[in-house]
């Protein structure tokens, strides 16, 4: 597939990861800072529990939390978002 869309003139390509479910994007880049509907669900399996080590607290509704800032050049996708529990949120925008 790759070889016909550079055949048929494609100059470059973007990855976009996506829900298998309904399609929806799950890796947005820096379009959006905003979590989408998809994306929070995706976190809400993956990270049951605050990601903090030594934290047993459930994240299920937690806010999102890019690992790498947005305003250092981070992106809004499941890879760099994780759901950290308040008291820890906190922590690691405070230090």
């Amino acid at each position: 597939m790759a070889r016909q869309l550079v055949a048929d003139g494609a100059e470059s390509f973007h990855r976009v990861l996506t829900d298998p479910r309904d399609g929806a994007p799950l890796e947005i880049g820096r379009t959006s800072y905003r979590v989408t509907k998809a994306q929070r669900q995706w976190l809400r399996m993956r990270d049951s529990k605050c990601p903090f080590p030594g934290c047993s607290n459930h994240s299920l509704d937690n806010e999102a939390d890019h690992l790498l800032a947005w305003a250092h050049g981070g992106t809004t996708g499941i890879s760099n978002l994780g759901q950290p529990c308040p008291k820890h949120h906190r922590l690691r925008h405070t230090t």
